[in-house]
Protein backbone atom coordinates (compact mmCIF):
# COMPACT_ATOMS: atom_id res chain seq x y z
CA UNK A 1 0.00 0.00 0.00
CA UNK A 2 2.41 2.67 1.04
CA UNK A 3 4.85 1.34 -1.98
CA UNK A 4 1.16 1.86 -4.31
CA UNK A 5 0.78 5.24 -2.03
CA UNK A 6 4.51 6.55 -3.21
CA UNK A 7 4.15 5.56 -6.32
CA UNK A 8 0.64 7.84 -6.75
CA UNK A 9 2.37 11.07 -5.57
CA UNK A 10 5.21 10.39 -7.59
CA UNK A 11 3.02 10.50 -10.79
CA UNK A 12 0.93 13.39 -9.61
CA UNK A 13 3.90 15.27 -8.99
CA UNK A 14 5.40 14.64 -12.61
CA UNK A 15 1.62 15.25 -13.99
CA UNK A 16 1.67 18.50 -12.15
CA UNK A 17 5.25 19.51 -13.47
CA UNK A 18 4.58 18.41 -17.04
CA UNK A 19 0.76 20.46 -16.98
CA UNK A 20 2.40 23.56 -15.67
CA UNK A 21 5.71 23.20 -18.35
CA UNK A 22 2.76 21.95 -21.15
CA UNK A 23 1.27 25.47 -20.34
CA UNK A 24 4.30 27.54 -19.97
CA UNK A 25 5.23 26.08 -23.19
CA UNK A 26 1.88 27.22 -24.97
CA UNK A 27 1.84 30.47 -23.15
CA UNK A 28 3.99 32.57 -25.78
CA UNK A 29 2.44 35.75 -25.07
CA UNK A 30 1.98 38.41 -22.13
CA UNK A 31 -1.51 38.81 -21.85
CA UNK A 32 -2.83 42.37 -20.99
CA UNK A 33 -6.82 43.08 -20.56
CA UNK A 34 -8.42 46.68 -21.36
CA UNK A 35 -12.10 46.75 -20.64
CA UNK A 36 -13.01 50.02 -22.24
CA UNK A 37 -16.44 51.72 -24.36
CA UNK A 38 -16.03 50.48 -27.87
CA UNK A 39 -19.49 51.40 -28.56
CA UNK A 40 -21.80 53.58 -27.58
CA UNK A 41 -21.76 58.17 -26.71
CA UNK A 42 -18.09 57.75 -25.71
CA UNK A 43 -16.89 54.92 -27.78
CA UNK A 44 -13.91 57.40 -29.38
CA UNK A 45 -12.21 57.77 -26.00
CA UNK A 46 -11.97 53.74 -25.88
CA UNK A 47 -11.06 52.80 -29.24
CA UNK A 48 -8.43 55.58 -29.46
CA UNK A 49 -6.85 54.52 -26.17
CA UNK A 50 -6.56 50.84 -27.70
CA UNK A 51 -4.91 52.05 -30.95
CA UNK A 52 -2.17 53.92 -28.36
CA UNK A 53 -1.45 51.14 -26.93
CA UNK A 54 -1.37 48.33 -29.56
CA UNK A 55 0.83 51.07 -31.99
CA UNK A 56 3.76 50.21 -29.63
CA UNK A 57 2.76 46.92 -28.59
CA UNK A 58 2.93 45.95 -32.00
CA UNK A 59 6.63 47.61 -32.50
CA UNK A 60 7.63 45.35 -29.19
CA UNK A 61 6.52 42.58 -30.90
CA UNK A 62 7.52 43.61 -34.14
CA UNK A 63 11.13 43.85 -32.27
CA UNK A 64 10.68 40.04 -31.01
CA UNK A 65 8.55 40.81 -27.95
CA UNK A 66 9.94 41.14 -24.58
CA UNK A 67 12.18 37.74 -23.74
CA UNK A 68 11.04 36.34 -26.74
CA UNK A 69 7.52 36.63 -25.48
CA UNK A 70 4.59 38.62 -27.96
CA UNK A 71 2.41 41.23 -26.30
CA UNK A 72 -1.14 40.11 -26.77
CA UNK A 73 -3.65 42.75 -25.94
CA UNK A 74 -7.42 41.63 -25.16
CA UNK A 75 -9.92 43.75 -25.44
CA UNK A 76 -13.74 43.51 -24.57
CA UNK A 77 -16.42 46.54 -24.96
CA UNK A 78 -17.92 47.64 -21.49
CA UNK A 79 -20.02 50.47 -23.44
CA UNK A 80 -18.91 52.52 -20.30
CA UNK A 81 -21.34 50.87 -18.05
CA UNK A 82 -20.29 49.46 -14.75
CA UNK A 83 -21.68 46.33 -14.92
CA UNK A 84 -20.24 45.37 -18.06
CA UNK A 85 -16.97 46.51 -17.26
CA UNK A 86 -17.06 43.90 -14.39
CA UNK A 87 -17.91 41.18 -16.02
CA UNK A 88 -14.87 42.16 -18.58
CA UNK A 89 -12.62 41.90 -16.07
CA UNK A 90 -13.81 38.81 -14.25
CA UNK A 91 -13.60 36.97 -17.74
CA UNK A 92 -10.16 38.07 -18.79
CA UNK A 93 -8.60 37.49 -15.24
CA UNK A 94 -10.46 33.80 -15.12
CA UNK A 95 -10.69 32.82 -18.64
CA UNK A 96 -7.86 34.96 -20.36
CA UNK A 97 -5.03 34.96 -17.31
CA UNK A 98 -4.54 38.34 -18.32
CA UNK A 99 -1.03 39.70 -16.23
CA UNK A 100 -2.36 43.51 -16.23
CA UNK A 101 -4.87 45.74 -17.06
CA UNK A 102 -3.65 48.98 -19.16
CA UNK A 103 -5.80 51.92 -19.92
CA UNK A 104 -9.43 50.83 -19.03
CA UNK A 105 -11.75 53.82 -19.96
CA UNK A 106 -14.06 55.66 -17.17
CA UNK A 107 -14.76 56.46 -13.20
CA UNK A 108 -17.78 54.25 -13.09
CA UNK A 109 -16.12 51.39 -14.75
CA UNK A 110 -13.51 51.78 -12.41
CA UNK A 111 -15.34 51.54 -9.42
CA UNK A 112 -17.18 48.43 -10.52
CA UNK A 113 -13.98 46.54 -11.55
CA UNK A 114 -10.83 47.18 -9.05
CA UNK A 115 -12.35 45.32 -6.52
CA UNK A 116 -11.94 42.16 -8.51
CA UNK A 117 -8.63 43.49 -9.50
CA UNK A 118 -7.60 43.68 -6.09
CA UNK A 119 -8.99 40.56 -4.89
CA UNK A 120 -6.77 38.70 -7.67
CA UNK A 121 -4.03 40.88 -7.03
CA UNK A 122 -3.98 41.87 -10.54
CA UNK A 123 -2.25 45.13 -11.79
CA UNK A 124 -4.58 48.15 -12.67
CA UNK A 125 -2.21 50.56 -14.76
CA UNK A 126 -2.63 53.46 -16.53
CA UNK A 127 -6.35 53.73 -16.17
CA UNK A 128 -8.22 56.56 -18.58
CA UNK A 129 -9.88 58.25 -15.48
CA UNK A 130 -8.37 60.62 -12.69
CA UNK A 131 -10.54 59.78 -9.59
CA UNK A 132 -10.00 59.93 -6.31
CA UNK A 133 -10.82 56.16 -6.45
CA UNK A 134 -7.73 55.10 -8.18
CA UNK A 135 -5.85 57.73 -5.57
CA UNK A 136 -6.67 56.87 -2.20
CA UNK A 137 -4.07 57.29 -0.10
CA UNK A 138 -1.84 60.03 -0.08
CA UNK A 139 -0.57 59.49 3.37
CA UNK A 140 2.69 57.87 2.61
CA UNK A 141 3.57 57.41 6.20
CA UNK A 142 0.35 56.20 6.85
CA UNK A 143 1.63 53.35 3.97
CA UNK A 144 5.39 53.40 4.98
CA UNK A 145 3.95 51.68 8.64
CA UNK A 146 0.97 49.34 7.32
CA UNK A 147 2.74 47.58 4.32
CA UNK A 148 0.53 44.68 5.77
CA UNK A 149 -2.62 46.09 5.41
CA UNK A 150 -5.52 46.07 2.94
CA UNK A 151 -4.74 50.25 1.89
CA UNK A 152 -1.35 49.42 1.57
CA UNK A 153 -2.28 46.68 -1.17
CA UNK A 154 -4.94 48.82 -2.64
CA UNK A 155 -2.09 51.20 -3.35
CA UNK A 156 0.27 49.06 -5.10
CA UNK A 157 -2.04 47.57 -7.36
CA UNK A 158 -3.21 50.46 -8.77
CA UNK A 159 -0.47 52.88 -10.94
CA UNK A 160 -2.31 55.95 -12.68
CA UNK A 161 -0.40 57.72 -15.06
CA UNK A 162 -2.07 60.62 -16.01
CA UNK A 163 -3.01 63.60 -13.55
CA UNK A 164 -5.77 63.60 -11.20
CA UNK A 165 -9.21 65.16 -11.64
CA UNK A 166 -8.42 67.24 -8.38
CA UNK A 167 -5.20 68.28 -9.74
CA UNK A 168 -7.29 69.90 -13.20
CA UNK A 169 -9.87 71.61 -11.50
CA UNK A 170 -7.65 73.03 -9.10
CA UNK A 171 -5.46 74.48 -12.43
CA UNK A 172 -8.50 75.47 -14.19
CA UNK A 173 -10.18 77.28 -11.16
CA UNK A 174 -6.73 78.87 -10.63
CA UNK A 175 -6.53 80.40 -13.59
CA UNK A 176 -10.02 81.44 -14.20
CA UNK A 177 -9.78 83.69 -10.87
CA UNK A 178 -6.67 84.82 -12.05
CA UNK A 179 -8.26 86.04 -15.19
CA UNK A 180 -10.57 88.50 -13.40
CA UNK A 181 -13.86 86.16 -12.72
CA UNK A 182 -15.07 85.61 -9.69
CA UNK A 183 -16.24 82.81 -8.15
CA UNK A 184 -19.92 83.50 -8.32
CA UNK A 185 -19.64 84.11 -11.71
CA UNK A 186 -18.57 80.40 -12.23
CA UNK A 187 -21.26 77.03 -13.14
CA UNK A 188 -20.72 73.82 -13.15
CA UNK A 189 -22.26 71.38 -15.52
CA UNK A 190 -20.89 67.35 -15.05
CA UNK A 191 -22.01 64.10 -15.57
CA UNK A 192 -24.66 62.77 -13.02
CA UNK A 193 -22.37 59.73 -11.65
CA UNK A 194 -18.86 58.91 -9.74
CA UNK A 195 -16.91 60.80 -12.43
CA UNK A 196 -19.17 63.42 -12.82
CA UNK A 197 -18.89 64.53 -9.22
CA UNK A 198 -15.19 64.00 -8.53
CA UNK A 199 -14.77 66.80 -10.97
CA UNK A 200 -17.40 68.82 -9.13
CA UNK A 201 -15.70 68.06 -6.13
CA UNK A 202 -12.66 68.69 -7.29
CA UNK A 203 -13.74 72.36 -8.67
CA UNK A 204 -15.73 73.44 -5.10
CA UNK A 205 -12.66 72.12 -3.21
CA UNK A 206 -10.22 74.35 -5.32
CA UNK A 207 -12.82 77.58 -4.63
CA UNK A 208 -13.14 76.49 -1.03
CA UNK A 209 -9.09 76.55 -0.01
CA UNK A 210 -9.05 80.28 -1.96
CA UNK A 211 -11.46 81.27 1.17
CA UNK A 212 -14.78 81.02 -1.22
CA UNK A 213 -17.27 79.57 1.60
CA UNK A 214 -20.79 79.79 -0.51
CA UNK A 215 -19.91 76.86 -2.87
CA UNK A 216 -23.05 75.36 -2.16
CA UNK A 217 -24.58 78.21 -4.22
CA UNK A 218 -22.37 77.38 -7.00
CA UNK A 219 -24.62 76.57 -10.40
CA UNK A 220 -24.47 73.21 -10.63
CA UNK A 221 -26.35 71.05 -13.83
CA UNK A 222 -25.87 67.57 -14.28
CA UNK A 223 -26.98 64.69 -17.32
CA UNK A 224 -27.48 61.47 -17.08
CA UNK A 225 -24.40 59.15 -18.21
CA UNK A 226 -24.73 57.41 -21.50
CA UNK A 227 -27.64 60.08 -22.29
CA UNK A 228 -27.75 63.67 -24.14
CA UNK A 229 -30.78 64.33 -22.28
CA UNK A 230 -28.99 68.06 -20.68
CA UNK A 231 -31.51 70.25 -20.90
CA UNK A 232 -32.68 69.89 -17.34
CA UNK A 233 -28.89 70.66 -16.37
CA UNK A 234 -28.94 73.76 -17.74
CA UNK A 235 -32.47 74.91 -17.03
CA UNK A 236 -30.93 74.02 -13.47
CA UNK A 237 -27.59 76.63 -14.09
CA UNK A 238 -30.02 79.45 -16.03
CA UNK A 239 -32.34 79.38 -12.66
CA UNK A 240 -29.31 80.75 -10.59
CA UNK A 241 -29.93 84.28 -12.49
CA UNK A 242 -26.48 84.93 -12.18
CA UNK A 243 -24.09 86.75 -13.77
CA UNK A 244 -22.07 83.12 -15.43
CA UNK A 245 -18.84 84.21 -17.16
CA UNK A 246 -17.56 80.32 -17.11
CA UNK A 247 -18.40 76.96 -17.00
CA UNK A 248 -16.48 74.10 -15.96
CA UNK A 249 -17.38 70.84 -17.90
CA UNK A 250 -16.88 67.07 -16.43
CA UNK A 251 -18.97 65.19 -19.60
CA UNK A 252 -18.30 63.37 -22.21
CA UNK A 253 -18.30 64.96 -25.99
CA UNK A 254 -21.54 64.37 -27.21
CA UNK A 255 -23.77 65.53 -24.32
CA UNK A 256 -21.05 68.36 -23.73
CA UNK A 257 -21.35 69.10 -27.50
CA UNK A 258 -24.49 69.61 -27.21
CA UNK A 259 -24.57 71.41 -23.96
CA UNK A 260 -22.35 73.92 -25.46
CA UNK A 261 -24.15 74.49 -28.14
CA UNK A 262 -27.77 75.40 -26.22
CA UNK A 263 -25.74 77.19 -23.62
CA UNK A 264 -23.58 79.29 -25.68
CA UNK A 265 -26.98 80.88 -27.22
CA UNK A 266 -28.49 81.13 -23.75
CA UNK A 267 -25.03 82.09 -21.81
CA UNK A 268 -23.19 84.50 -24.30
CA UNK A 269 -20.41 86.02 -22.15
CA UNK A 270 -19.33 83.07 -21.00
CA UNK A 271 -15.87 80.32 -21.71
CA UNK A 272 -16.64 76.50 -21.37
CA UNK A 273 -13.77 74.60 -20.13
CA UNK A 274 -13.39 70.64 -19.92
CA UNK A 275 -10.94 68.18 -17.75
CA UNK A 276 -9.72 66.12 -20.56
CA UNK A 277 -11.51 63.14 -20.56
CA UNK A 278 -14.06 64.82 -22.75
CA UNK A 279 -11.86 63.68 -25.84
CA UNK A 280 -11.22 67.27 -27.19
CA UNK A 281 -10.94 66.24 -31.18
CA UNK A 282 -13.75 63.97 -30.58
CA UNK A 283 -15.76 67.43 -29.38
CA UNK A 284 -14.36 69.70 -31.58
CA UNK A 285 -15.57 67.94 -34.98
CA UNK A 286 -19.00 68.13 -32.99
CA UNK A 287 -18.59 71.69 -32.82
CA UNK A 288 -18.29 71.75 -36.13
CA UNK A 289 -16.08 75.56 -35.60
CA UNK A 290 -19.43 76.83 -34.48
CA UNK A 291 -17.43 78.07 -31.26
CA UNK A 292 -14.64 79.27 -29.95
CA UNK A 293 -14.52 79.83 -26.34
CA UNK A 294 -14.22 76.28 -25.77
CA UNK A 295 -11.11 75.00 -24.05
CA UNK A 296 -10.08 71.22 -22.71
CA UNK A 297 -7.07 70.52 -20.10
CA UNK A 298 -4.86 68.05 -21.20
CA UNK A 299 -2.80 65.39 -19.14
CA UNK A 300 -0.48 64.67 -22.18
CA UNK A 301 1.74 66.97 -24.32
CA UNK A 302 0.07 68.19 -27.39
CA UNK A 303 0.17 65.81 -30.07
CA UNK A 304 2.05 68.34 -32.52
CA UNK A 305 4.59 68.98 -30.23
CA UNK A 306 8.48 68.38 -30.50
CA UNK A 307 9.13 65.70 -27.69
CA UNK A 308 11.01 62.71 -29.21
CA UNK A 309 8.28 60.91 -27.59
CA UNK A 310 5.31 62.81 -29.25
CA UNK A 311 7.26 62.40 -32.51
CA UNK A 312 7.98 58.54 -31.94
CA UNK A 313 4.21 57.98 -31.17
CA UNK A 314 3.10 60.05 -34.49
CA UNK A 315 5.66 57.80 -36.28
CA UNK A 316 3.84 54.47 -35.26
CA UNK A 317 0.57 55.20 -35.41
CA UNK A 318 1.26 56.34 -39.09
CA UNK A 319 2.68 52.56 -39.62
CA UNK A 320 0.10 50.50 -37.44
CA UNK A 321 -2.88 52.63 -38.29
CA UNK A 322 -2.21 54.76 -41.53
CA UNK A 323 -6.01 55.88 -41.58
CA UNK A 324 -6.09 57.43 -37.77
CA UNK A 325 -4.85 60.62 -36.81
CA UNK A 326 -2.98 61.97 -34.17
CA UNK A 327 -4.78 62.39 -30.74
CA UNK A 328 -4.26 63.18 -27.12
CA UNK A 329 -6.00 59.87 -25.92
CA UNK A 330 -4.05 57.53 -28.69
CA UNK A 331 -1.08 59.59 -27.26
CA UNK A 332 -1.48 59.03 -23.91
CA UNK A 333 -2.70 55.00 -24.60
CA UNK A 334 0.60 55.11 -26.23
CA UNK A 335 3.08 56.44 -23.31
CA UNK A 336 1.17 54.23 -21.12
CA UNK A 337 2.46 51.38 -22.92
CA UNK A 338 5.63 52.92 -23.03
CA UNK A 339 6.38 53.14 -19.88
CA UNK A 340 4.31 49.60 -19.27
CA UNK A 341 7.05 47.82 -21.22
CA UNK A 342 9.69 49.55 -19.71
CA UNK A 343 8.06 47.77 -16.53
CA UNK A 344 8.34 44.27 -18.40
CA UNK A 345 12.11 44.44 -19.52
CA UNK A 346 13.20 45.86 -15.63
CA UNK A 347 11.12 42.61 -14.34
CA UNK A 348 13.60 40.41 -14.62
CA UNK A 349 11.69 37.72 -16.48
CA UNK A 350 9.22 37.94 -13.66
CA UNK A 351 5.94 38.87 -16.12
CA UNK A 352 3.64 38.73 -12.95
CA UNK A 353 1.60 41.72 -11.80
CA UNK A 354 4.09 41.83 -8.75
CA UNK A 355 7.33 41.90 -11.14
CA UNK A 356 5.37 44.37 -13.47
CA UNK A 357 5.11 47.17 -10.36
CA UNK A 358 8.73 46.33 -9.58
CA UNK A 359 9.98 46.86 -12.49
CA UNK A 360 7.82 50.23 -13.41
CA UNK A 361 9.10 51.31 -9.71
CA UNK A 362 13.01 50.89 -10.92
CA UNK A 363 12.35 52.94 -14.02
CA UNK A 364 14.53 55.95 -14.51
CA UNK A 365 12.57 58.43 -16.00
CA UNK A 366 15.74 61.03 -16.25
CA UNK A 367 17.25 58.21 -19.11
CA UNK A 368 13.91 57.95 -20.83
CA UNK A 369 14.13 61.77 -22.82
CA UNK A 370 10.02 61.73 -22.97
CA UNK A 371 10.23 65.48 -21.83
CA UNK A 372 8.55 66.21 -19.18
CA UNK A 373 8.42 65.08 -15.93
CA UNK A 374 7.21 61.51 -14.26
CA UNK A 375 8.14 60.06 -11.36
CA UNK A 376 7.41 56.75 -9.49
CA UNK A 377 8.41 55.12 -5.81
CA UNK A 378 6.58 52.47 -3.57
CA UNK A 379 3.84 54.75 -2.43
CA UNK A 380 3.37 57.49 -4.59
CA UNK A 381 1.60 55.75 -7.50
CA UNK A 382 1.03 58.72 -10.03
CA UNK A 383 3.83 58.76 -12.65
CA UNK A 384 2.65 62.45 -13.89
CA UNK A 385 1.04 65.38 -12.21
CA UNK A 386 1.31 67.79 -15.44
CA UNK A 387 -1.83 69.65 -16.71
CA UNK A 388 -1.26 71.47 -20.02
CA UNK A 389 -4.42 73.46 -21.63
CA UNK A 390 -5.71 73.55 -25.28
CA UNK A 391 -8.15 75.81 -27.05
CA UNK A 392 -10.54 74.36 -29.58
CA UNK A 393 -9.89 76.14 -32.59
CA UNK A 394 -12.25 75.02 -36.06
CA UNK A 395 -11.97 70.79 -36.04
CA UNK A 396 -8.59 70.90 -33.86
CA UNK A 397 -7.74 71.45 -30.54
CA UNK A 398 -4.41 74.23 -30.48
CA UNK A 399 -1.80 74.33 -27.47
CA UNK A 400 -2.05 77.06 -25.97
CA UNK A 401 -0.11 78.22 -22.49
CA UNK A 402 -2.17 79.04 -19.54
CA UNK A 403 -1.10 82.59 -19.73
CA UNK A 404 -2.85 82.90 -22.98
CA UNK A 405 -5.87 80.87 -21.45
CA UNK A 406 -5.91 83.81 -18.81
CA UNK A 407 -6.08 86.39 -21.43
CA UNK A 408 -7.99 85.10 -23.91
CA UNK A 409 -10.67 84.25 -21.30
CA UNK A 410 -10.58 87.67 -20.06
CA UNK A 411 -10.97 89.23 -23.11
CA UNK A 412 -13.82 87.14 -24.39
CA UNK A 413 -15.66 87.24 -20.84
CA UNK A 414 -15.04 91.30 -20.25
CA UNK A 415 -16.06 92.33 -23.47
CA UNK A 416 -19.15 90.28 -23.82
CA UNK A 417 -18.31 89.54 -27.44
CA UNK A 418 -17.09 85.95 -27.57
CA UNK A 419 -14.79 86.79 -30.53
CA UNK A 420 -11.20 87.56 -31.21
Amino acid sequence: MKFSFRIFITFLLGSFILCHYAMAQENETINVGMSAAFSGPAKQLGINMRKGVEAYFTKINDKGGINGKKLKLISIDDSYEPTYAASNVYKMINNYGVVSFIGNVGTPTAKAATPLTLENKILYYAPFSGSSILRPFDDKDFLIKSRNSREYETNRYIINFRASYAQETEKIIENLLQSGINPYEIAIFTQDDSYGFEGYRGAVNALESRGYVNTKDIPYGTYQRNSLDIEDGLVEILNSRRNIRAVVIVGSYKPVAKFIKFAKKLIPNAVFINVSFVGCLPLAALLDGSTNEVFVSQVVPHFDSDLPIVKEYKADLTKYFPDSKPDFVSLEGYISAYIFVEGLKNSGGDFTSDGIINGIQKIDFDNLDLGFDLSIDEFDHQLSDNVWITRIEGDTCKEISWEEFREETENMTATGSNTK
